[in-house]
């Protein structure tokens, strides 16, 4: 399954301007996907509880996003877009903390640049909005049904919480089928960024449905 989307990425050959966007988003979930799925293989045969929610919850993740970008061109579109939403909002927050550490003049120099190139990428792009989609909002079908609880449950597995904390000492034994359930998931998950990809491409090209 790895080695043929893999295999597969490595055969496609962009040629227009529109293909090679199409490409770099899908190729870039692909790209995520695959050692997300080897790492979520690799904590299970380890008993790493904590490591198996979190290669689980990426993979439902990119699972949402792989549909989402192949569904229309205006998804692929706002897909893109948030990725310079998203860029802003992080140098926004690192100016924050810098402003924290040295002040306002520090700030500035140091992150204001970074804040200016996203502003100027942004209008060059014509993006408007403030606010990037969040994967609850884009998800569709099984994965929408899914999302809450699924993001929730490794959710409780990842973060520091008072349980995380309190029993950590009884490790997988405090929920021993969690770990499997997690595998089981996280791999559906990986195919869903299969099936989204390879047989779309195959049919319609690089490019998503209209």
């Amino acid at each position: 399954m790895v080695p043929r989307l893999e295999g597969f990425m490595k055969t496609l050959a962009p040629v227009t301007e529109d293909e090679d966007r199409f490409y770099h988003i899908v190729s870039a979930i692909s790209g995520s996907a695959i050692p997300n799925y080897w790492a979520l293989r690799d904590a299970y045969s380890n008993d790493q509880q904590h490591l198996v929610a979190w290669a689980c919850r990426n993979l439902l993740e990119l699972a949402i996003f792989a549909q989402f970008v192949v569904a229309s061109q205006s998804n692929m579109k706002s897909f893109a877009e948030d990725r310079l939403i998203d860029g802003h909002q992080i140098a926004s927050l690192l100016f924050k903390m810098e402003e924290w550490v040295g002040g306002t003049a520090h700030a500035q120099k140091s992150v204001g640049p970074l804040i200016d190139e996203h502003v100027k990428m942004m209008n060059a792009e014509h993006v408007t909005r403030a606010r990037f989609t969040s994967v609850a909002e884009v998800a569709t079908g099984t994965l929408k049904k899914e999302f809450s609880s699924v993001n929730q449950l490794c959710s409780k597995f990842v973060h520091p919480t008072a349980w995380s904390l309190l029993t950590a000492d009884r490790g997988p034994a405090r929920f021993p089928e969690a770990s499997e359930l997690m595998l089981t998931f996280g791999v559906q998950y990986f195919m869903t960024v299969y099936e989204a990809f390879m047989p779309h491409i195959r049919k319609h090209g690089l490019k998503p449905n209209p």
